[in-house]
């Protein structure tokens, strides 16, 4: 058994690297161990024990995939009329289990916009939807044959489940080792790839945790996901964390330069524990801050926005609205824009004032404000407020913001009707 190979010096880089937004987890099998009558299993394990019982197989604990497809399998198969493929299909529909703490413990580190996972479940999904929300985040997955179900930009999170998902279509996600090698080979054919996302992963340094692939296996994934028949010395690495790193295995990653953890679940265990004693020592600048409102609003309208600002901070929510805190040697669009986007509401804070067709700055923020509203469809995401007599069906305004209910500062309702848009984004 290889031993964890990851010393001081490749924490620091490791944490720095995902500080900095430029790791992609890419999360295996060996993650997802499941409660059954008190004992944790691995799902797929609990998913083989039942296809074995469907076609009256006899289970063992070595037994996998593979077996369950042999000839003598798929004669007893065609005899109920089903495949594994269907039958895997309709028990990941029923499946109600937790998400594992590790995954929930990882997918705690906000830096994580975007990840990947080599599993065709549920579970990843329902840990992002305790983690961002029903419908503030993207959920896709690799279709082999097509270039479809690529990623746009990272304006939201992503979780992207890259050997498909469960249909009720025999081979549309893997199963089988088979099944993997057919789908790295259209990873790995430039009229099939995923062409944004192959371009990210190039970029960016890559967490390949519990993916406990054998030996040759393993390798031709990694240089799938990498799309290069060979490492340069200018390529990004990253780790590996599994229980299968044979020394054949951390020989060649080593060659890569790539660090190592030979426990899946410890290695999160240690990630996270050094992640908040890294943010200790680095804090977010304020305005890199996740906040719950963005206020947007013209100049003139400032002393307005400010007593909105307060009102909302009263009710115990974060609010982004002072554009002075940006120090001079700031990105100030890349700051704003930013903002935008991590927001959980978009407040554009409408008058006569912003009824004009000169290049303004508060337009732009309407811009990527109406963008995320649309990636987070069908959640509420903006909610126009008006502080004078303007007329919101001005064809000045956008009509995303004029077909909305309006809330009126001026009312003696105001108030409560702020308390309804915290409400709203809590839920």
């Amino acid at each position: 058994m290889a031993k964890s190979r990851l010393n001081e010096r490749g924490w620091e880089k490791l944490l720095s690297e995902i500080d900095k937004g430029n790791v992609v987890p890419i999360l295996g099998n060996e993650l997802l161990k499941i409660n059954i009558n008190g004992q944790k299993q691995l799902l797929n394990k609990f998913i083989i024990q039942k296809l074995a019982e469907k076609i009256d197989e006899e289970y063992v604990p070595e037994m996998n995939f593979e077996q369950l497809t042999c000839k003598s399998c798929m004669v007893k198969w065609d005899d109920i009329d089903s495949d594994p493929y269907y039958e895997t299909y309709k028990l990941i529909k029923k499946l109600d289990f937790e998400v594992p703490e590790s995954i929930t413990k990882l997918l705690n580190i906000d830096k994580f916009q975007l990840v990947l996972t080599t599993t065709f479940d549920n579970i990843l999904a329902r840990s992002f939807e305790e983690k961002w929300g029903v419908g503030n985040f993207k959920r896709l997955h690799y279709e082999k044959r097509t270039n479809g179900q690529d990623i746009d930009e990272l304006n939201q999170p992503v979780l992207y489940h890259m050997l498909g998902k469960a249909t009720n279509e025999a081979h549309s996600f893997v199963l089988t080792e088979d099944d993997l090698l057919e789908y790295l080979h259209y990873w790995l054919n430039e009229n099939f790839k995923p062409k944004k996302l192959s371009n990210i992963l190039k970029e960016r340094y890559l967490l390949i945790i519990g993916c406990n692939y054998p030996n040759w296996l393993f390798r031709f994934f990694l240089h799938s996901m990498k799309f290069s028949t060979q490492f340069s010395s200018k390529s990004k690495m990253g780790m590996v964390a599994d229980s299968n790193l044979d020394e054949d295995l951390v020989s060649f990653l080593s060659r890569i330069d790539a660090q190592m953890y030979d426990d899946a679940e410890k290695f999160i265990e240690e990630l996270v524990n050094r992640w908040k004693a890294y943010k200790v020592e680095n804090p977010d600048d304020v305005t890199e801050k996740t906040n719950d409102i963005f206020i947007s609003y013209a100049s003139e309208d400032e002393e307005s926005a400010a007593k909105i600002a307060a009102t909302f901070k009263d009710f115990g929510v974060s609010v982004w609205f002072d554009k002075k805190a940006l120090e001079p040697a700031d990105e100030y669009t890349d700051k704003i824009k930013k903002n935008i986007e991590r927001c959980k509401a978009f407040v554009p804070v409408l008058s006569k004032n912003v009824l004009t067709n000169n290049k303004r700055f508060f337009k732009r923020e309407w811009t990527w404000g109406i963008e995320q509203s649309e990636w987070r469809n069908p959640a509420p995401f903006i909610f126009p407020i008006t502080i004078d007599d303007v007329d919101i069906q001005d064809e000045l305004i956008p009509f995303k913001f004029s077909s909305l209910q309006k809330i009126d500062f001026c009312r003696d309702d105001f108030e409560e009707k702020t308390k309804k848009i915290i409400r709203t984004i809590r839920r």
